[in-house]
């Protein structure tokens, strides 16, 4: 399970750093178009251009992502 998704600029609409934490198994990501919803998804895919921006895993253990292209 994801423990926090850091967010580092700059990134898309990100000019400041942002940080997702207290995310549960299930997470509801909402907003208005253009908000950041993508990022956040292509920052959790691990997609080229968003190793910057890291992911901390619950008990240190990652978990296979898929990538949905």
């Amino acid at each position: 399970m994801i423990r926090e998704i850091q967010i580092t600029p700059p990134l898309a609409i990100y000019t400041n750093q942002a940080s997702l934490t207290d995310l549960r198994t299930i997470n509801y990501i909402f907003g208005a178009n253009g908000s950041g919803k993508t990022t956040i998804s292509r920052v959790i895919a691990g997609t080229d251009g968003y190793s910057h921006c890291p992911l901390s895993w619950q008990g240190d253990i990652t978990l296979e992502r898929m990538n949905r292209h």
